[in-house]
Order: C-alpha cells, then structure tokens, then sequence
C-alpha cells in the first residue's frame, strides 16, 4: 500500500478552493464520510492519524484523490450553510433546542456521513459511487442539507430519550449513536424502496 501525501492533497485542494483545511482535519472528514466513523473523527482528532496503520487507513493510494476532494468541500460547505440565514430561519422556525448552530457544529461529522447515505439513497455507498457523481456542486443539494440537518435533529433527540441522560458531546463520541443513525436511516430508505416498487407494479 502506497501512503499519500497529506500536504499534497491539500495543495490539490487549494487550487480548486479559497477555503482552507488542516490536515487533522482533512483526516477526520474522510473518517467520517469514507469510512462512515464520525464519533470516531470527534472522540479522536488527532490520534487518528497517530501511527503506521492508523495513517495508512486514511492517507493511501487506495482513495482517490478525488474522494479526498469530495470530503474537504463537503466539511466545508456544511460549515458555510451553518452561517447562511435559511439555516437561521430554519433554526427559528423550528422548536427544537438542538437545532442550533453550536449543536450542529458538534455533530458536523455525523452530518456529513449522514448527507452522503442520502446523496447516494444507500447506507454502504463506495469510493466509486462518489467518483459517479462528479465533479458536484454542492450548492445545487442545499436542500437536500437542510433535511439533513433536520433529521440528525431528530435522530439525536430520539437517542437522547434512552437513559443514561448524556451530554450532545459525549452522544457524538458513541459508536452505538452512529449505529442508531445507520439503522434508522436504513429503515427509511428500505420502506422508500418498497413504496417505489410498489408504485412500479400498480
């Protein structure tokens, strides 16, 4: 396995954006939408980079420099949508405490994992299901963002209901919350399909 060069794919990065990103952080988005561990990218920043395999797992020629790509503008287009006034008239339209900027911002990974099972209508979508697809603007799926955003509200807000009462940065560090997400989302998405087939044979 050949290891890429973080500085590299940041350069690649720069010339087709004004928006900066660290290699820390570089290497927790593609955590989260590759390899779809967002608590991980939260609970560990820096150590996920820490040694050999650790490395090797998210810096390799084996991810295309374009999924690389992929994964910086999304992180980043989700930031600038967080600071855009539709998403504070959606915070103002809507009752709940989570739906909040601070909130969203913790939870930014699981967005992003979220918003990519949705781009693709499938929870194990691949580097290549990715490749399909561009290059994208990811402005033209800003509301398809938006629902996203709405619904990991709603996720967190049914997780929290389970006892232990937590914190939203402890929820956003549990494997199990990221495996809540995946199940309730596939469930969605199977009875979309059901409904789909049915509206085919009728």
């Amino acid at each position: 396995m050949v290891l890429r060069s973080p500085q590299k794919l940041l350069q690649e990065y720069w010339k087709t954006s004004e928006r900066i990103i660290s290699i820390p952080y570089l290497a927790q988005a593609v955590t989260s939408i590759v390899h779809r561990e967002p608590h991980i990218a939260r609970a560990r920043p820096t150590s996920i980079i820490k040694g050999d395999t650790n490395y090797s797992r998210v810096f390799n020629s084996l991810i295309p420099m374009e999924v690389y790509l992929f994964c910086a503008k999304l992180m980043k287009n989700i930031e600038l949508y967080i600071r855009t006034t539709d998403f504070s008239a959606l915070t103002q339209n809507n009752t709940s405490s989570l739906l909040s900027s601070g909130t969203i911002r913790i939870l930014i990974f699981h967005v992003a994992m979220l918003f990519t099972i949705k781009l693709f209508n499938k929870v194990n979508y691949t580097q290549r299901d990715v490749l399909s697809i561009l290059p994208i603007e990811f402005d033209d799926h800003q509301d398809l963002l938006r629902s996203v955003i709405l619904e990991i509200t709603e996720l967190t807000n049914s997780y929290l209901q389970t006892p232990p009462p937590l914190s939203i940065n402890t929820v956003a560090k549990r494997s199990d919350f990221t495996t809540f997400i995946i199940e309730n989302v596939l469930i969605k998405l199977e009875s979309v399909l059901r409904q789909s087939q049915l509206d085919e044979e009728d």
